[in-house]
């Protein structure tokens, strides 16, 4: 699901539908992910020589591109529900 078409009422909505043992998932995930990076980023890329580092960061968004491109082609387009609500009623007289 894509937030960002959405109104913050309704990602408030959305977020207090949430169980909150799925958020508390979330948060050891990224903690859990976070703390290796971390160590990684201080010990092996603080070393690394300039131009790796430079190749490294034009690697990660190309493929951060591509997989963004390939998911907005495969993925149906459906109206936001603002502008199906307002389509859907009889125009004012």
């Amino acid at each position: 699901m894509s937030y960002v078409a959405q109104t913050p009422e309704e990602i408030r909505g959305l977020i207090a539908k949430a169980k909150r043992w799925d958020v508390i998932f979330v948060v050891l995930g990224i903690v859990a992910g976070g703390i290796p990076a971390v160590l990684l980023a201080a010990l092996v890329v603080k070393s690394l020589p300039l131009d790796a580092l430079r190749w490294g960061v034009v690697a990660v968004v190309t493929y951060s591109a591509v997989m963004l491109l390939r998911t907005a082609v495969r993925t149906p387009r459906q109206p936001h529900a603002a502008v199906a609500s307002k389509s859907s009623r009889s125009p004012d007289p």
